[in-house]
């Protein structure tokens, strides 16, 4: 259902994208305001005590668990923004300035609102609930929040979850197939990849493969350990974003850059990295992390012979494109470089 709606149309997704986020927005204000009912009415039903005293007894902080913690915590955190702002950005000099800004405001606006939501979207949590009841139902503690404090609405909190979930998948779907998308147009994955529907002018092949990809990976595991998978990659590839940045910073000191941070910023990103990455490899290493990886590894190999080195087996690609074309009926888009 999430390849069908980013295939058919991008504006169907932000339509859809609308409504899950209000609705996780709704659902979450509604806890929020339960929980501080709670906290202030000093309520029977509420737990003060786990918010006050009780609520971080017994936490483990040896430092492999730090980073676990660190992995669940921020992949609820992790943005997309970065990675569409080729959906945003207009090529035409009248646009760029609005572009920039919009791009902008979604940060400065996004970061800091999500993060109070979520931080006070705990405290309701630990103002209603004691340690046992979150710990024995550490996967669903919206649904018991909602069980305990809603009576007949509590079907709220379930639908709530799912929506959010829901939504989360729908927009890092559509970011990542941007990413395949660009990869395919600047020659660092097949061009077909960098193809556009005719009607529905969506990047229908990297939609098709992020889809595919997507599948393969929720029948190999559970949604905790395909979490800390996905974490260590993506942190490895922070890090060496930020390593990029740094040279780039050097090489090409004349660059047009819109957006510009101070240098600590990547540096002091290249060492969380560094600690996220391997901390858990040195200290609990296990197969996971080893796959993950192999999976650079063998990304290395494709891209040294095939992109670096341009030896390609054309005759093949060219039918994969031929292929593509016809069963997904897409085209080079109008701005694709030569």
């Amino acid at each position: 259902l999430l390849t069908y709606i980013n295939f058919c149309s991008v504006k169907l997704y932000v339509y859809m994208q609308n409504i899950f986020t209000v609705s996780k927005i709704i659902v979450c204000v509604i806890i929020i305001v339960v929980g501080a009912y709670c906290l202030i009415s000093n309520s029977s039903t509420g737990s003060s005590e786990t918010l006050i005293s009780t609520g971080f007894e017994g936490t483990n902080t040896e430092v492999r668990s730090i980073v676990l913690a660190f992995y669940s915590c921020l992949w609820s955190y992790d943005g997309c923004i970065e990675n569409v702002t080729n959906e945003v950005t207009k090529l035409e000099s009248a646009w760029e300035l609005r572009s920039m800004r919009n791009i902008l405001l979604s940060i400065v606006i996004g970061v800091p609102l999500v993060t109070v939501i979520y931080c006070f979207t705990n405290v309701a949590y630990m103002s209603v609930l004691t340690r046992s009841e979150m710990n024995t139902n550490a996967t669903a503690v919206a649904v018991i929040f909602g069980d305990k404090m809603l009576g007949v609405m509590s079907f709220i909190m379930p639908l709530g979850v799912a929506l959010s979930t829901f939504g989360c998948a729908l927009s890092i779907q559509f970011s990542v197939t941007r990413l395949c998308f660009v990869a395919g147009r600047e020659g660092h994955m097949m061009e077909a990849f960098s193809y556009i529907h005719m009607r529905r002018l969506t990047p229908a092949p990297s939609v098709i493969l992020q889809g595919l990809i997507a599948l393969v990976f929720i029948l190999a595991g559970d949604i905790v350990e395909l979490i800390d998978f996905a974490s260590f990659l993506i942190w490895t590839f922070y890090g060496t974003a930020m390593v990029a940045l740094l040279v780039l910073r050097k090489v090409k000191k004349d660059t047009h850059r819109p957006f510009k941070v101070q240098i600590w910023t990547p540096i002091f990103m290249i060492f969380v990295s560094l600690f996220l990455i391997l901390v858990p490899i040195i200290i609990h290493p296990t197969s996971k992390y080893f796959i993950a990886l192999a999976l650079i590894g063998v990304g290395f190999l494709v891209y040294v012979p095939f992109v670096y080195f341009k030896r390609q087996p054309e005759t093949l690609i060219k039918k994969f494109t031929h292929v593509t074309q016809k069963l997904l009926e897409v085209v080079p888009p109008e701005n694709q470089p030569d």
